[in-house]
């Protein structure tokens, strides 16, 4: 009898430690899964309200793009480490399996540490910002974000492309529209046997009578070559940099118009054969 109320009391007191610890850990539970939820939304608001601060919208666009994101990296990053915490887990122990799994992680993101580093080198030194348009190797477009890992571009033909910040700091890149205005050249080729004082003549005057080429730096227009079947014409112009590819298309359509109203040829390629007996 004694041995079976031992019994008893045992699996009354293992029933009550279960339903201690089983209470706990759903407390533990839901109190993560809140902070989680909380968290985030106030994440969200921070980050809101932060953009909307007068001081910060006084930052470059390309430095408050690459902030947001670091920022909430960051802010998320304590978020979880806040919920793991709650679930129980020691602080301690959380500080040391992060510090051991440091070398491994540090080895497996060797690519998104160099893509943060040259997204830092790309705010410090700023070779381009958000609104440019940019040349990088097979790539160009319009900078429409900077973040912390990546620069985001808009082709002409509406593609984005992401290219790595790492990859993009350490290649030429050719901002086109950083200066206000652009020298353009546009080559023409004319027969030999036109005039070629009649032909410059016709160049310089196209390059007067249109309003959207600037008129300092003064147009010129040069001999540039002696080519197989022409002599190559420069006219050389300055632009704003807005109107440069209207302006482009524009001329090179009234060049070959005005060259033909005057009589002038613009020769295809053609080869003298002679033949020996």
């Amino acid at each position: 009898m004694p041995d079976t109320q031992n019994y008893t009391t045992f699996l009354e007191h293992l029933f009550q430690t279960v339903k201690t610890v089983g209470a706990t850990s759903i407390f533990k539970i839901l109190l993560a899964v809140a902070i989680l939820i909380v968290g985030s939304k106030l994440i969200k608001i921070v980050i809101k309200l932060l953009n909307k601060g007068h001081t910060y919208n006084k930052l470059d666009e390309s430095v408050r793009s690459f902030l947001n994101s670091f920022l909430r990296v960051v802010l998320y990053a304590i978020l979880y480490i806040t919920a793991a915490t709650a679930l129980g887990v020691p602080e301690t122990s959380l500080v040391t399996a992060l510090a051991s799994c440091g070398l491994a992680v540090g080895l497996a993101l060797q690519g998104s540490l160099s893509n943060f580093a040259g997204g830092l080198m790309i705010l410090i030194f700023k070779p381009f910002k958000i609104g440019d348009y940019i040349v990088s190797g097979n790539y160009e477009g319009t900078v429409q974000e900077i973040n912390v890992l990546y620069t985001v571009i808009r082709t002409l033909d509406n593609r984005i492309v992401t290219i790595p910040n790492g990859t993009i700091s350490n290649a030429p890149v050719v901002d086109v529209t950083r200066q206000p205005t652009r020298r353009m050249d546009l080559c023409v080729g004319i027969s030999y046997s036109a005039d070629i004082g009649q032909a410059l003549q016709v160049l310089m005057k196209l390059a007067e009578h249109e309003e959207s080429i600037l008129k300092t730096p003064v147009p010129e227009a040069i001999v540039d070559s002696l080519g197989d079947s022409s002599v190559n014409l420069i006219l050389r112009i300055w632009v704003n940099t807005a109107d440069y590819w209207p302006v482009r298309y524009q001329m090179t359509k009234r060049m070959k118009e005005s060259l033909d109203q005057n009589g002038i040829e613009i020769p295809f390629p053609q080869v003298d054969v002679h033949i020996s007996k």
